[in-house]
This record gives structure tokens, sequence and C-alpha cells, in this order.
């Protein structure tokens, strides 16, 4: 349903949504990527000729795929993050669509994007993609959902001292302090927490000590605390 020249959207759609549901067990993750079935769904995220039932769809698998480290990288590798930022960005602009199917797409991009931000190189690709913007925009969207996985994702990226720069200048303070105090989910506070820990703990620890570990560090090393996927 995925590669079949022939088959119409709602079809595609509808085998990118059982992938969705069978990885969501390990052995089926490594059966997808056994049988190279990332590229395809990494290419219908991009393909800007389909629809976004089915776009939403396949970044809803590849969000099922990257809950594993393994699914992760096979990701990275055939140009995932790309796909998904770039589908993050059009989503702003896209204007035939319901609110509806708008904001399902948005969740599973951004879970996508959660999910796959545990591995440090995709952390890289994110913020080479111009992606920090789009997430911090996101940290005050109305979906609990969409802001949850903002969070996550920004606690993630926070971890690379680069992407950490992007977010201060960015507002990401400012939303993450809003996104505590709105307090509606314990799990997205949390994640909100650690992101502000990210991004404001090296300017609050103690000078000598921080200018110890730094100096240990790679220029573009990446450090702070992580919050490893969701589904």
């Amino acid at each position: 349903a995925l590669t079949h020249p022939r088959a119409s959207h709602a079809i595609t759609a509808e085998g990118a949504n059982v992938v969705l549901n069978a990885c969501y067990e390990k052995e089926n993750v490594e059966y997808v990527l056994e049988c190279g079935g990332v590229e395809p769904l990494v290419r219908r995220v991009a393909d800007t000729g389909e629809t976004l039932r089915c776009r939403s769809a396949a970044a809803g698998a590849v969000q099922s795929v990257c809950f594993q480290a393994a699914g992760r990288c096979r990701v990275r590798d055939c140009d995932g993050v790309a796909a998904l930022v770039a589908l993050m960005k059009e989503l702003d602009r896209l204007s035939n669509v319901t609110d509806d199917e708008r904001v399902m797409c948005r969740a599973r991009v951004v879970g996508a994007l959660h999910n796959v931000s545990a591995d440090d190189d995709a952390i890289r690709l994110i913020r080479a993609c111009d992606g920090v913007p789009h997430l911090v925009r996101l940290l005050s969207d109305d979906d609990d959902g969409v802001c949850g996985s903002a969070a996550g994702a920004t606690q993630n990226v926070s971890r690379e001292r680069a992407s950490r720069a992007l977010f201060r200048r960015g507002g990401a303070v400012h939303a993450l302090t809003k996104l505590l105090a709105r307090g509606r989910d314990p799990a997205t506070q949390a994640r909100a927490a650690g992101a502000l820990l990210n991004i404001l703990g090296p300017d609050l620890e103690d000078g000598h000590d921080a200018a110890s570990r730094e100096k240990a560090r790679e220029n573009e090393g990446d450090d702070g605390n992580e919050d490893v996927q969701q589904r």
C-alpha cells in the first residue's frame, strides 16, 4: 500500500495507519526496518502532492518507528528529520484542511520530532533545518498533545549547547514558564521543567564549577537531561 504506484491516497493512508499501530511492538519495528518500510513512509511525509490525511498517517507511523533507537537512526539517515520539520512549517500555511486535520497532523509530526530527538545527531539536524523557532511557537499551542510533544522535543533538543542559545533568543524561557503555569498535564509540566533546566541550568551554576565542566566538553557536545519518546 505504501509503495504501489496505483494505490489510492486512502489506501496509502490506511497502510501507514497499520504500520503506526503495529510498531507499538519492538519486533514489528525491526520487521519494518528489515523490509525497507521507513523510506516510503518518509517519502509520503515529504510529498506535497499527497493528501494531508496520508501525510499525517505517515508521520504517525514514523512517530511509532522512532520509539526504538534503531528506528530513530533509520529515520534520521533517510532525511526523515528534514521531512518532518518541513511539514511542521507547512501546516501553518495550508488553507484547504479542517482544524481537526491540522491538529492531528501537527500532533503526529511534533510527536515524531519528540521521539527522534532522543538521537544526538537528529538534534543537530533539527537545528540545521531551522526547527527550533517552530518548536518554541508550538509550546503555546492550544492543543495539550501538541504543546506536550513540543515541550518534550524542546527538552531533548536543548541538550545541545548550540540549540540552547537559539531557544533562549527565541523566547522559549517565557513560553516554557507559561506552560508550567498552565498546569493541565503533569507529564507536560515535567518536560517543560526539564527543558528550562537544560536552557537555564548552565547559567545558574557556580561559575568556577561550570567553567571546569565546560572545559572538559567538546565544543558541540551534548549534555543536560532528556525526555525519551512518547507514544
